[in-house]
């Protein structure tokens, strides 16, 4: 049995001696690889600038899309129009546009289903075809449409009067959600460039 002992020690040996040297490629290896670091100063001239063209490449596409998506995000910039009139103007029949066809009609229709006004919606609305629907600031404001400090993000540079800034909604026939048209009256307080 002594000698089973010593052949399994050899063997074990043996085995230890394997793993030694595996540790050591390993180890090896990873020095190479660690060695193998870029080096800018061994680069050849041409290989450098082709580096920094490289980078300053990346640098500016980078710059290009930062651009882009900050001009996406000012909502001022996503206004229709040209000067700061139109985009004012643009700004209120929007806001008017979505109060009228999300607020104000729903609410003529809930008028009708209770018999509160006379006839249909259609005929309601046709009353308003010639001196139209005014809709102020101010109303948007006190039926918590929007908000003030939306309106003075958007226009508040200007010192437009809430009362009198109004847009007119003339509706047309059929008179659907959708049927009108939109006319804007400013009154404020600085001259739009």
């Amino acid at each position: 049995m002594a000698k089973l002992k010593t052949s399994t020690t050899k063997n074990h040996g043996k085995e230890n001696n394997k793993e030694e040297n595996l540790e050591k490629k390993v180890s090896q290896k990873i020095g190479s690889s660690k060695s193998k670091k870029w080096d800018f100063k061994k680069l050849t001239e041409e290989q450098k600038k082709l580096s920094i063209y490289g980078i300053i490449g990346i640098l500016i596409v980078v710059v290009i899309i930062i651009a882009i998506f900050s001009f996406k995000s000012n909502p001022e910039n996503t206004l229709k129009g040209n000067t700061p009139k139109e985009k004012t103007e643009n700004y209120l029949e929007d806001t008017v546009k979505g109060f009228y066809e999300d607020y104000y009609y729903e609410q003529i229709v809930k008028l009708e289903e209770n018999e509160m006004i006379d006839g249909d919606v259609a005929t309601f609305l046709s009353n308003f075809t010639t001196e139209g629907l005014p809709v102020s600031i101010r109303v948007m404001i006190d039926n918590k449409y929007i908000g003030e400090s939306e309106i003075k993000e958007h226009i508040g540079k200007y010192g437009c009067n809430y009362d009198n800034t109004i847009v007119r909604i003339y509706p047309t026939s059929p008179y659907g959600k959708e049927d009108y048209t939109l006319k804007t009256t400013l009154d404020c307080e600085k001259e739009m460039e």
